[in-house]
């Protein structure tokens, strides 16, 4: 009996899958980068500043990045580690959405759409 914590999910699949994902999503990122610097030349007034270039795109960035890295450790078998490493960076991009969500609801209620009296 194998006492891995991956036993039985030792597979090829799984881990370029994981990575796929990791990949997908730093690659997410710098399109909302694209995005986000494209708004700030266009119709909308808004003009993303340092706050938003850091929480919205970097830090998402560097997580997704690290999920790359985990899925590689994985692949070295340092599963323990890096299933504790996959746990991290989970919580991580859900402190971020949740600040990202907060951040944009209370910038929408401060800042109203123009065309309302």
């Amino acid at each position: 009996m194998d006492a891995s914590p991956l036993s039985g999910w030792d597979n090829f699949y799984v881990i370029i899958g994981s990575s796929a994902g990791g990949l997908a999503g730093v690659v997410y990122g710098c399109l909302i980068g694209a995005n986000m610097r494209r708004i700030g030349i266009g119709v909308t007034h808004y003009v993303p500043v340092r706050e938003d270039w850091i929480w919205n795109v970097i830090l998402p960035t560097l997580v997704y990045a690290a999920l790359v890295v985990m899925a590689a450790l994985i692949w070295d078998r340092l599963t323990a580690e890096a299933l504790y490493g996959v746990a991290i960076l989970a919580l991580a991009l859900l402190f971020i959405g949740i600040r990202n969500a907060w951040d944009l609801a209370v910038w929408m209620s401060v800042n109203p759409p123009h065309d309302t009296i």
